[in-house]
């Protein structure tokens, strides 16, 4: 049972990212100031900054998420809030 589970978790982290939905949301985007994206759980934050990331073709960065932990193309990485504060 635990290669299985080992498997599964394996299986998920190698898998390809699925495609953006195009969100037609817009930032107060202010220079030198960090963007928050607050909203209702698995409504699509992430992806929508992730979106909003790639179009401004940022190098890299982190997206602090409640519990979500990934790397994504392009060297941005999702860190969950409490292992972000430990840095």
């Amino acid at each position: 049972m635990k290669a299985v589970i080992n498997q599964l978790i394996d299986d998920f982290h190698e898998r390809e990212l699925p495609a953006l939905i195009p969100r037609d949301r817009k930032f107060a985007e202010i220079k030198g100031k960090a963007d928050a994206d607050i909203g209702m759980r698995r409504s699509g934050k992430t992806w929508f900054r992730y979106q909003k990331m790639t179009e401004l073709s940022v190098a890299t960065g982190t997206i602090v998420t409640w519990d979500e932990e990934m790397e994504l193309d392009g060297g941005i990485d999702m860190v969950p809030a409490w292992k972000w504060l430990l840095r």
